[in-house]
């Protein structure tokens, strides 16, 4: 168990001790010295309610606060934490973990990315949570953005570029084996040999097109799928990635649940994983990716899951990691660090099976919510409109701002607004702006199919985005999420 950072000493109970209890209290405040004048921001929270004991000049100075305004605060009304995170760090007391990035909110409501690991330490003797907090404020400055967007462009023409020409080679190679095997018998053993050939020009040009999908930065595009698929398919690409000092092995559980995902971005994160094992393990280091379902007690019941976790003995997956996992939405991610045992990530999805209501339920409880959509296409404004009515929500419809506006005028009350990003007479966060003069309590949900339009819009507990395309699965998860969610001031 580590030493007690801020733990009180005892006071004596035999007569002519005074000179130990000055020798202890002089290392208590030495200790306590060290703890509030650190570089790091540091935050002391208790294992059970995650209630933060003490913080250190830095970590307050962060949060527009004082040490002792932030000391009884809830680690929740720092940083928005699932219900899953929470379980996870109650029960891996003893190991460090890695939550990566989040944003955490200060005392005037405004936000900002935070790096956040968590270390085991102990208080009076009980288990507690010594969190180290990194702002990310510099590091994700529009000028490193824009840096990395020019990165993204080089690597994404330069992938096109090659996939381009393999793709005319591919094209060559598989016209005359169709040409060849035309002109064949139909019993000839060459027909065989030629199919191996087409076989193996298509495999190629699917490996082209994944390719090309790890080089670009997209907006997600979640979608049922089959985690054990995506693995399977990367399979050859990411035992290529590690010589021969290095081994791989997969455990992939059968019956796999599906989950809502975006499989380019699981791709482009099994491949970063990997990637770091191979520069930086040791030889004879063991990567293991493994699948499978587990069924966890949250808050509210026990939940199924799918767990995805990549497993590295040499140790080498770095925090910074957990930072690409992001859009794990509805999940949570985590970095679990042992001596002598590695690293290991792990990333729980909510399973699609689990939403399936089951036999005998009861039905969910309607909506009462007034919803405003603002939509230009006539075909998407009645799909949504007919989800928002079966789920029971009042809804108002407008193809403009203009429309949007004198329809606001006239209601007491709306609850959200459903608006693209770019309108026919103006953009969504104006449109948005606008409303929430006379509804200050407006929630707001803007859908955008470009990234540069999602990367300029600020997320928090009254306004979320959507990418497009989206089903109306994922849309409605997010619509009760964004509607439930209370404000910062009263969590």
């Amino acid at each position: 168990m580590a030493r007690p950072i801020l733990s009180p000493a005892e006071p004596d109970s035999e007569p002519g001790t005074h000179a130990s209890q000055r020798l202890l209290k002089g290392e208590r405040d030495a200790y306590r010295a060290v703890f509030d004048q650190s570089p790091q921001a540091l935050l002391l929270c208790d294992v059970g309610s995650l209630t933060i004991i003490a913080a250190n000049q830095l970590a307050a100075k962060l949060h527009g606060a004082t040490p002792e305004e932030l000391v009884g605060t809830s680690l929740f009304a720092l940083r928005r934490i699932s219900d899953l995170t929470s379980v996870m760090l109650k029960r891996a007391v003893g190991r460090e973990i890695a939550l990566g990035f989040g944003y955490h909110t200060r005392q005037d409501g405004t936000t900002f990315p935070v790096q956040l690991s968590a270390h085991p330490s102990e208080l009076d003797g009980r288990p507690a949570w010594l969190c180290v907090l990194r702002s990310l404020e510099d590091v994700l400055a529009p000028r490193d953005g824009e840096q990395e967007r020019r990165l993204f462009e080089a690597i994404g023409r330069m992938a096109g570029g090659v996939a381009h020409d393999i793709n005319n080679l591919l094209s060559v190679v598989l016209s005359f084996a169709s040409l060849a095997a035309s002109q064949l018998p139909a019993a000839s053993s060459t027909r065989d040999d030629l199919a191996e050939i087409r076989g193996a020009a298509e495999r190629a040009s699917a490996l082209t097109k994944q390719l090309l999908n790890l080089s670009r930065k997209a907006p997600a595009v979640p979608k049922p799928l089959q985690l054990n698929d995506v693995v399977q398919r990367l399979e050859k690409l990411l035992r290529r990635l590690l010589d021969e000092h290095l081994l791989i092995d997969f455990v992939l559980a059968p019956e796999l649940d599906q989950v809502l995902a975006d499989a380019s971005q699981v791709e482009r994160l099994l491949v970063q994983l990997v990637s770091e094992a191979r520069h930086a393990s040791p030889k004879g280091s063991r990567v293991v990716i493994e699948t499978r379902n587990v069924r966890l007690d949250v808050e509210h019941g026990s939940d199924r899951h799918v767990m995805l976790s990549v497993h590295d003995s040499g140790g080498s997956i770095s925090p910074d990691v957990a930072a690409m996992s992001s859009f794990v939405d509805a999940g949570s991610a985590w970095l679990e660090s042992e001596p002598a045992s590695g690293t290991r990530f792990v990333a729980c999805f909510p399973s699609l099976a689990s939403a399936a209501p089951a036999v005998g339920a009861e039905p969910r409880p309607r909506r009462h919510e007034t919803v405003l959509i603002v939509q230009d296409n006539p075909h998407l404004r009645k799909t949504v409109k007919t989800y928002f009515a079966r789920e029971g929500y009042r809804v108002l419809e407008a193809e403009s701002c203009l429309e949007a506006a004198r329809l606001a005028e006239r209601e007491a009350r709306i609850d959200l607004l459903l608006c693209d990003f770019s309108l026919p007479d103006g953009d969504g966060p104006e449109l948005a702006r606008a409303l929430r003069q006379q509804l200050p309590r407006l929630k707001v949900l803007i859908a955008t199919g470009h990234i540069e339009q999602r990367a300029a819009l600020r997320e928090d507990d009254r306004t979320a985005v959507i990418s497009k395309p989206f089903d109306l699965q994922q849309f409605g998860a997010l619509v009760q999420r964004l509607l439930d969610a209370k404000p910062a001031s009263q969590r």
